[in-house]
């Protein structure tokens, strides 16, 4: 391995367990470094490493799954995909006929998907449909908003109807765009087949990173678009995305990409009843008011469709069960978050 660290009790710790016990268990605590994934896994195949955190691999994740002799913990990353939505008029460059303005055809999008079976696929069934946008950054705000848009044919014909006729489009059309890599293609071949089916004409754009951010998400030259966010921490963190990405537009510095409640953009009465929520929330002190806030604004994104949450990267570790103990994989933090309470329990 390159380099590591070693750390050793500090018998004055402040820090007791439920039992009054003092942490944390260990004598001492040695963190390796490796330049490389393989050297990683080599190292714990080897049990030289008692616990590691796994890169995004399915196969290794199907070895280490079939080992009752290793406890792997995967979950959903900080980093989640998500269907965005152009609010403002660029979108109009890549598809005259869009529908994005309309909550009914958003809505006939999120039922469209079938998020959790795509999402099954996509993960090889690790990592479940995402069902909250603040909830990524703090779980006990979570509202479940999206949850409600399970797959029905029905009432999807009845959502893309009432759009076209409110709108008085000449016809269903939609024009979606995101990134050529494997997962996101993926999720991009099941949102055509399921658009086409219910007879909306779709325009697939698949683009390098570069020239997809560049060229489509920044300016707001999409319809319908696919990329992902990286989840702050905490019920701060929780605070500052939305923030970012829901309030302040990109020529104040922001990542309000869809332009919702930009001037002159579409849906922006609703909007403007979410944002000035958002703005705020800086003001309450109290965690338990925030926390219901952030619920109730994480409720009205699902309501008002703005988004379409898909699935946290799935992000992983190991350990070797019945010899080291103790140790919860939390992908928002780094994997010593709680190493005061690790012990072994053999050996």
């Amino acid at each position: 391995f390159g380099r590591g660290m070693r750390f050793v009790r500090n018998d004055h710790y402040w820090g007791l367990d439920d039992l009054g016990e003092q942490l944390p268990y260990l004598d001492s605590l040695e963190i390796d470094f490796f330049t490389s994934d393989e050297a990683l896994l080599a190292a714990f195949r080897l049990q030289t490493v008692d616990a590691a955190s796994i890169p995004t691999d399915f196969n290794v994740f199907e070895e280490f799954e079939a080992l009752a002799s290793v406890d792997l913990q995967v979950v959903p990353g900080p980093e989640y995909d998500h269907i965005a939505f152009e609010f403002g008029t660029g979108r109009f460059d890549v598809n005259g006929n869009s529908l994005a303005e309309s909550r009914d055809f958003r809505e006939f999008v999120a039922r469209s998907l079938d998020r959790e079976t795509t999402v099954q696929q996509v993960t090889s069934g690790y990592i479940p449909a995402l069902d909250t946008v603040v909830g990524m950054s703090w779980p006990a705000a979570s509202s479940a908003g999206w949850e409600a848009f399970t797959f029905d044919e029905n009432i999807q014909r009845q959502l893309i109807s009432a759009a076209v006729s409110d709108l008085d489009r000449e016809e269903a059309a939609a024009h979606f765009t995101t990134t050529s890599g494997l997962e996101r293609t993926q999720v991009a071949g099941v949102l055509v087949e399921q658009l086409s089916a219910t007879g909306v004409a779709v325009a697939l754009e698949l683009l390098e990173v570069g020239e997809f951010f560049r060229g489509r998400v920044i300016p707001g030259e999409f319809d319908i678009a696919e990329w992902a966010w990286r989840a702050s921490p905490g019920p701060v963190g929780a605070v500052a995305d939305l923030e970012e990405r829901f309030l302040t537009l990109p020529e104040d510095d922001g990542y309000n990409f869809y332009r919702w409640g930009a001037a002159g953009s579409a849906a922006s009465e609703t909007a403007e009843d979410v944002q000035l929520r958002i703005a705020e929330l800086d003001a309450i002190l109290d965690l338990a008011v925030l926390r219901t806030n952030l619920e109730e604004i994480d409720a009205l994104l699902a309501e008002n469709v703005v988004v379409i949450p898909l699935f946290g990267a799935p992000n992983a570790a190991a350990t070797w069960a019945g010899t080291f103990e103790g140790f919860e994989h939390v992908a928002a933090f780094p994997d010593t978050w709680n190493a005061a309470h690790w012990y072994r329990s053999r050996g």
